[in-house]
């Protein structure tokens, strides 16, 4: 899997993007909300790029937690990319599956909150959560091709069977999209790179 590093000093004075426009935190401050990667969530921080909202947008749209909030239940969404660091994710290896990959908790950088599928059926908004050990939690990762040179994967949670992945809403590639659940398929808005 393909590492987009960023250090812990560069992602916390970077300037945090709000929904209705910029919002500047000091460094002190950033540093405090930030949580980071450690032994636990050993690796990251990475970005995720979806591929059709990338695209379509003509720029790159990664998944980011609207606020940036470190509440739990704060929305998944899809944003331009700005190096926040509530755009950076942490990967925890959890359990391996029985087709032989491995299943991974995904934590936000900023919030310290994990990624959550809810119930994973249709149209459940993925949303962040205090970090547990349970299925709608726990995400099979699978690297599925390339896009200009990067590779892609898909998000397949654990809740259902891996029935259902993580999914960019109606092919949508506008800041504030949100990421939601879906039967998995060959969609790009189901790709991230």
């Amino acid at each position: 899997m393909r590492i987009h590093r960023k250090t812990a000093a560069a992602l916390t004075a970077t300037a945090l993007v709000a929904t209705l426009g910029v919002t500047v935190i000091d460094s002190a401050a950033a540093a405090a909300a930030s949580v980071g990667c450690n032994e636990e969530f050993s690796r990251g921080p990475n970005w995720y790029a979806g591929v059709d909202a990338s695209s379509r947008a003509g720029r790159r749209m990664v998944a980011d937690i609207a606020g940036p909030s470190t509440a739990s239940g704060a929305q998944a969404h899809m944003w331009h990319w700005y190096e926040g660091a509530s755009q950076h994710w942490c990967l925890d290896p959890t359990a391996n599956g029985s087709s032989g990959g491995t299943f991974y908790r995904v934590r936000n950088y900023f919030s310290g909150k994990c990624l959550d599928a809810g119930s994973a059926t249709n149209r459940t908004l993925v949303k962040q959560r205090d970090c547990a050990t349970v299925y709608n939690q726990q995400w099979w990762i699978t690297k599925k091709g390339t896009y200009n040179g990067w590779d892609t994967y898909q998000f397949r949670s654990l809740a259902n069977g891996q029935v259902s992945c993580l999914d960019v809403t109606d092919f949508g590639y506008t800041d504030g999209t949100v990421l939601q659940m879906y039967g998995c398929s060959a969609g790009k808005n189901q790709l991230f790179y």
